[in-house]
């Protein structure tokens, strides 16, 4: 009788470790599934990061600008305002306003 007992133990050891191996066999999965969707979520960000970065326009170096008009001299050292300038080189809008100290001057 004991035998029998030993081998019901046996199985049921083997039952248990063979479920212990499925469950460690399903968490790897996961753990890689979440893995690959990290690194395609990645992936994405950074295509799209690249894709920002293409459309990102900088004006660099030195503006001549002109103390009277505020024209901008461009490279070819023609003059245009500077609206023109802004919307030609830059995805920018320019608003037109008045600050406070045109204003008085303006109503003086």
């Amino acid at each position: 009788m004991s035998s029998k007992h030993g081998t019901v133990a046996l199985w049921v050891t083997m039952v248990l470790l063979f479920l212990a191996f499925l469950w460690t066999l399903n968490l790897t999965a996961f753990k890689l599934a979440a893995r690959d969707r990290a690194e395609a979520e990645k992936e994405n960000t950074l295509r799209e990061l690249k894709g920002a970065i293409a459309n990102i326009r900088t004006l660099e170096g030195l503006l001549p600008i002109c103390l009277s008009s505020k024209k901008i001299q461009d490279q070819k050292g023609n003059w245009q305002p500077f609206e023109y300038f802004v919307r030609a080189h830059s995805e920018a809008k320019v608003t037109h306003k008045i600050c406070p100290d045109c204003s008085k001057a303006i109503s003086a």
